[in-house]
């Protein structure tokens, strides 16, 4: 391994911690540490991402019913990201199965679930 690779692995995982740290220790409805959403003060409905900060803090502490009430979406989009990065930085996803996760279809897929979600959660 490069010592390049091994200094960005490093800072990555270093920051992946600091994130988790922060998330776990402050709760982003009493703190302004966290932004609000854009979206949701102009706007006044929710976005795809509106309650993710709150779910993110609810599933590292293990209460992930309250979790899925503030953003059902993050469940699926978290696997679906680590699986993606898996593929494009390592070798244990094999790239022949990039079709399948970042082709046309499954990014169109992809696309039309986030809509549908923000106008079930909206209506």
């Amino acid at each position: 391994m490069s010592l390049k690779r091994f200094f960005f692995i490093a800072i990555t995982v270093t920051f992946i911690s600091g994130c988790f740290y922060i998330y776990y220790s402050y709760n982003p409805s009493n703190t302004a540490l966290f932004p609000k959403c854009p979206s949701k003060v102009v706007t006044s409905y929710d976005c795809p991402g509106c309650g993710s900060q709150r779910a993110i803090h609810a599933i590292l502490h293990g209460d992930f019913k309250t979790a899925w009430d503030l953003n059902a979406l993050l469940f699926f989009l978290i696997p679906y990201i680590i699986l993606v990065l898996l593929m494009e930085h390592t070798s244990i996803i094999p790239i022949k199965y990039r079709k399948y996760l970042i082709g046309k279809w499954p990014i169109l897929i992809l696309l039309m679930s986030i809509i549908v979600f923000t106008i079930y959660r909206n209506v």
